[in-house]
């Protein structure tokens, strides 16, 4: 007998700001979707097509994202680049019970630019916008609002990747 299931990829976002004296700002939870090219993905590499060995974490500056959004094309949206630097790398746990997480390394985003409008965060393949092939964004979501930042608030952005499934 052939046994059905639904596996469903799920990404959770927590990002605290603090000042640049270290005082707790603001908190943000949110969830993401998915994108296709982040679940074909997801699937090449857990059955073995290729594997990315690094992912990284991107902001979002606002506007409305879609499954259909890669890093070159993404026009609903445009990233954040108020930080100096290449994106953060997403340096992950072992995944246990359908769960990944980064809440050891959290990704740290120094905020170099007075008025940062700060709308939400990415998880890309890539650690630049220079280019190149293929450039992913696994997963893409938003605040409840968009944030103000100002130079010398820290980010501190954890992703949990989950993967359910029911019968």
């Amino acid at each position: 007998m052939e046994s059905q299931f639904t596996v469903t990829p799920h990404t959770h976002y927590h990002v605290e700001c603090y000042d640049k004296h270290g005082t707790h700002k603001w908190t943000e939870d949110f969830p993401n979707l998915v994108t296709v090219l982040g679940r074909a993905r997801l699937l090449n590499c857990i059955f073995g097509a290729y594997a990315t060995t690094e992912w990284h974490v991107g902001l979002k500056a606002g506007g409305e994202e879609s499954t259909a959004d890669t890093l070159d094309s993404h026009a609903g949206w445009a990233e954040s680049r108020c930080y100096a630097g290449n994106r953060p790398a997403f340096t992950n746990t072992t995944a246990t019970s359908g769960e990944i997480s980064n809440a050891g390394n959290v990704a740290v985003f120094t905020v170099n630019t007075d008025a940062s409008s700060i709308a939400g965060a990415f998880l890309t393949n890539s650690s630049d916008s220079s280019g190149g092939a293929p450039e992913i964004i696994y997963g893409v979501g938003e605040f409840a609002s968009t944030r103000v930042c100002s130079s010398g608030d820290t980010l501190n952005v954890t992703i949990t990747a989950t993967i359910t499934s029911s019968t």
